[in-house]
């Protein structure tokens, strides 16, 4: 269990930093404006696509851990960093050939980056929200059991 919990820091490592890189990009868009040319799409989204690098690894990591609890997590997080990373190139070449907002992409940016975290929070659930680590529900009556 404790390779897989190193996996998941690593995953929460790669969200932090896809919010890091997301500020980035609305500084970029704030002195730039609207993308003129692939360098400017590059120096935007440099750290965005890290961040979801590091979560795909960290992903296949946590999978491949030997977890039998939490495999599904990792791979749930894996199948919506893909998502994500191919949601990324779309909104790049949607940009390089001059679309200034392409929605779908943008939406489909924003549905798997939420899917990430419900992933990610999915996992945290396998990890630790066992009956071995009651959590939230420490001390609390649950349905069918006795006091």
């Amino acid at each position: 269990m404790a390779t897989a919990r190193r996996w998941l820091w690593t995953v929460w490592a790669g969200v932090a930093l896809g919010l890091v890189g997301q500020m980035v990009d609305l500084a970029w868009h704030a002195r730039h404006g609207a993308f003129r040319t692939a360098p400017d799409v590059l120096q935007a989204h440099w750290l965005t696509w890290l961040a979801v690098a590091l979560t795909i690894a960290a992903g296949l990591g946590g999978v491949r851990s030997g977890h039998e609890g939490s495999r599904a997590g990792f791979a749930y997080i894996v199948a919506a960093s893909v998502v994500n990373a191919l949601a990324h190139m779309w909104n790049a070449w949607e940009h390089v050939h001059g679309s200034e907002e392409p929605i779908l992409a943008h939406v489909l940016l924003a549905v798997s980056g939420a899917g990430i975290l419900v992933a990610t929070f999915f996992t945290v659930h396998l990890l630790f929200g066992r009956d071995e680590h009651p959590g939230f529900f420490k001390g609390k009556e649950r349905a069918g059991e006795a006091r």
